[in-house]
């Protein structure tokens, strides 16, 4: 499988994950999403409101039915007052492994944070996913974000 570098598929088709930091995320010769050596079926992108405001956020996975296996968030900006919890849920149920936490000292436009969901992370096709900001970040950066799903 040849893959193409995330990059240069950002800029071909206006997908942002940010623009620098030490993971690869790319797409196979099959159309798949990947990381190393784990592929991926399914890519879903969502931009967080200001971080430094408590709430909760949500996207549609119409028709995804799969395992999340791996989120990853980039900041816009720095964060300022404290550092920043996202937790992740599929509709109202916490996913395990699914919370992020994205440190004050180190935050600067295209820091990449991860998480590796290890239960509670199937998707069926009708669900939907959230976002908890702890509202305790400070300033007015967002972040994107990236969840790889595996088709179960």
């Amino acid at each position: 499988m040849g893959y193409t570098h995330f990059d240069k598929i950002a800029a071909e088709n206006g997908i942002a994950i940010g623009a620098a930091g030490s993971e690869t995320v790319a797409i196979d010769s099959d159309g798949r999403i990947a990381t190393g050596a784990d592929d991926y079926d399914y890519i879903i992108t969502m931009t967080s409101p200001t971080l430094g405001t408590s709430g909760t956020f949500v996207v549609a996975a119409p028709g995804i039915a799969g395992t999340i296996e791996k989120i990853y968030t980039v900041l816009n900006g720095a964060i300022i007052t404290g550092n920043c919890g996202l937790t992740f849920k599929i509709g109202t149920t916490g996913i395990t492994g699914g919370v992020i936490t994205i440190l004050t000292a180190s935050s600067a436009q295209g820091d990449i944070d991860s998480a590796t969901p290890t239960a509670a992370n199937t998707l069926a096709a009708s669900d939907y996913i959230a976002c908890t900001d702890d509202g305790v970040a400070g300033g007015t950066s967002t972040a994107q974000i990236c969840i790889l799903i595996k088709k179960t």
